[in-house]
């Protein structure tokens, strides 16, 4: 009896698990159409360009709307200052969402994290809506910071999927990177996943979360 071959083998699993036909896999993208981006005014979007630059990103896809976002705040220190300057521009011109720089507003080497992670910490406690993101060199100081006040659910973004997990599963208010050790691009993906997710208020995820907060009584 003959052997399957490799592409017989791919065309039974794919007839089994009704994937898509491969050459959706290859094929070149198609140009950019008109959508709708996320403040809902119709232009012809840059999604095709923003594929190619950030992964997050697939083209001819409509825009996430960020309905439940209150306000979004980030900050840094010098170790993250130019990751939080390349961020705020993709989060004002790729992402259409407003965002508030509560510093540095310059590089200042020397500077000290808590500084700055503190009153982000502090104002995303406030407002259940409200979401941040936090920089340093290794993401550690500032989400270690963050953590100690009461309310906050800091998390440390080291890929894609840790990122949506996040919010998805620890409701995570805050985002910490590690301006030192990942790519812009990179960052910017872990990013847009992380706004676009929302919390699935599971009985266990409620029960677990429940449960630290009985530490900040």
């Amino acid at each position: 009896m003959r052997a399957a071959t490799v592409s017989e083998k791919f065309q039974t699993l794919k007839s089994n698990l009704d994937l898509p036909d491969s050459q959706q896999f290859f094929q070149k993208p198609e140009k950019p159409k008109k959508l709708k981006c996320c403040i809902g005014v119709s232009q012809t979007t840059s999604a095709f360009k923003a594929s190619q630059a950030f992964p997050a990103f697939r083209p001819n896809a409509i825009l996430t709307v960020y309905k439940l976002l209150s306000m979004l705040y980030i900050a840094s220190d010098h170790g993250g200052y130019q990751l939080k300057k390349y961020l705020l521009r993709f989060i004002e011109k790729q992402l259409k969402l407003k965002v508030e720089d509560l510093g540095p507003l310059k590089y200042e080497e020397g500077d000290d994290f808590p500084d700055f992670a503190i009153p982000l910490a502090k104002k995303v406690a406030v407002k259940k809506e409200d979401l941040g993101i936090l920089i340093c060199k290794t993401g550690l100081g500032v989400c270690m910071t963050a953590n100690k006040v009461a309310g906050v659910r800091a998390v440390l973004g080291y890929s894609i999927e840790a990122a949506e997990k996040g919010r998805k599963e620890e409701n995570a208010n805050v985002l910490c990177l590690a301006g030192a050790v990942i790519t812009d691009e990179h960052a910017a993906a872990m990013v847009k996943r992380f706004l676009e997710t929302s919390f699935e208020a599971n009985e266990r995820h409620v029960r677990r979360l429940a449960k630290i907060e009985e530490l900040e009584k």
